[in-house]
């Protein structure tokens, strides 16, 4: 599968989302007097590390799906609502002038997290005191005596996990995967904890058990929920996910699974099956702008006038929509294949507004006589 690059949209972030709220101060920070708040506290996030999205059933309705990303340099993790605004993520503070998890303890550390088995958050904290790259803390550094003052230099290997438990907390049973036949692991894939769909679908992939392919495709078409996009790469994963199957998917009203469709399809119409190629492109009007993004995301690696044009159409129909725009453009900067789609990547919002106008009035005016 083609890898489509970093994309960075404008408003993604709420406005100062990117200033974190320690409870100490950090004078030990790299970046020195520059990077402190006048209460000696971080001014900007500098160490982020261990993302995971929340997908735990065991704590609070309303954390999962949830953003988690840990700070070790302002000793903090954050916690943030996803909000979908026109297929555009955009991330807020689940906690506006504070943070999820702080602590005064100048050696903590969070550098991961993760959603555990029984569906509860869990964080690695290295617990050390010094946590910058070796050379700029050395004698002589402007941080060396941070860390002598406060000892830092004396906290070593005493790294610890936690398990963020809320007072909803219940035990669950364990999974016993490894003990299960492959078509109990299909059960999981529909699990509404996200560790026991990704663990059920990576160890049906482990074991090439093919006798699992029709009850796959089954859930992939008829199930409810994400347990349907889970079946489709099990069967992509087992090589079973074929052109008739993800084809049958194309029109699905889940607009995941359309999605995941598409990406099923890559692999064949980039092998020159113009057919395939066409009914994907179709897509390109889909409602939902994630769908959208996805067909520009797959077509763009063909190479072909045709591509371009299809991705220039989509960009010109959707002239308000951040994430067509911004997706259409890269994959324009990145295609020479057409000198009409590399000029419309350098075109602005306005001015894709304005061509569209024209092209309007022109063939409705100007075409009957000049064609």
């Amino acid at each position: 599968m083609p890898q489509y690059g970093s994309l960075s949209l404008s408003g993604e972030l709420e406005p100062g989302f990117e200033v974190p709220f320690p409870i100490t101060a950090t004078p030990d920070v790299q970046g020195g007097l520059r990077r402190i708040k006048s209460d000696g506290t971080l001014n900007k996030f500098t160490g982020c590390c261990g993302p995971s999205v929340f997908l735990g059933n065991n704590g609070p309705a309303d954390m999962y799906g949830d953003y988690i990303v840990c700070e070790p340099v302002g000793r903090l993790i954050r916690r943030a609502k996803i909000t979908k605004v026109d297929g555009k993520n955009v991330m807020s503070n689940a906690y506006p002038g504070e943070e999820f998890i702080a602590s005064s303890d100048m050696n903590f550390r969070p550098v991961n997290s993760a959603t555990g088995p029984d569906g509860a958050l869990y964080v690695c904290d290295m617990y050390r005191g010094i946590i910058q790259e070796g050379n700029w803390v050395r004698p002589g550094s402007y941080l060396r005596p941070v860390v002598e003052k406060y000892k830092l230099q004396n906290n070593i290997r005493r790294g610890r996990i936690y398990r963020v438990q809320h007072e909803s907390y219940r035990k669950t049973r364990q999974p016993r995967m490894y003990d299960e036949k492959t078509d109990q692991l299909v059960k999981h894939l529909s699990h509404v904890n996200g560790w026991w769909r990704m663990t059920a679908q990576k160890e049906i992939i482990l074991r090439q058990d093919l006798s699992v392919v029709s009850a796959l495709k089954n859930l992939a078409k008829t199930g409810l929920g994400i347990g349907r996009v889970h079946a489709m790469w099990s069967l992509e994963g087992l090589g079973q996910a074929g052109s008739e199957f993800s084809l049958s998917l194309l029109n699905d009203n889940d607009y995941r699974v359309r999605q995941t469709a598409i990406r099923l399809l890559e692999p064949i119409f980039q092998s020159g099956d113009d057919a395939h190629l066409i009914k994907v492109a179709q897509l390109l009007d889909d409602e939902n702008p994630r769908v959208v993004a996805q067909v520009i995301n797959s077509i763009q690696y063909l190479r072909s006038p045709d591509a371009n044009d299809q991705i220039f159409a989509a960009i010109i129909a959707n002239d308000e929509n951040d994430l067509i725009q911004s997706v259409g453009r890269l994959a324009l900067n990145g295609n020479k294949g057409s000198r009409g789609s590399r000029n419309s990547a350098l075109l602005t919002a306005k001015g894709l507004r304005s061509f569209k106008k024209g092209r309007d009035i022109y063939n409705s005016l100007c075409m009957a006589c000049h064609g």
